[in-house]
C-alpha cells in the first residue's frame, strides 16, 4: 500500500487527481485524513474496485485510466 505520511508526494498527487476527476479532497496536502480516506473510498465504490480508503494498484492504474 502506498503511504500517507506527512507530506507524500503519492498521496499529494491522489488528492490532487480525485480533485480533478470530480471528488472534492480538499487541499493536495499530503496528509491522509478522513475527507481523504472518504474520497478514495467513493472512487473505488464508482468504479468496482475492493473499497479500502486506502491506495493500492488497481486503484491507482484506475485512476490513470480515467
Amino acid at each position: 500500500m502506498m503511504g500517507g505520511a506527512p507530506g507524500d508526494e503519492m498521496l499529494r498527487y491522489v488528492q490532487h487527481r480525485l480533485n480533478q476527476l470530480g471528488y472534492d479532497c480538499g487541499r493536495a496536502d499530503g496528509l491522509r485524513g478522513p475527507k481523504t480516506r472518504s474520497c478514495i473510498a467513493s472512487f473505488q465504490r464508482d468504479k468496482d474496485l475492493a473499497v479500502t480508503g486506502m491506495i493500492d494498484p488497481p486503484t491507482l492504474r484506475r485512476m490513470h485510466g480515467d
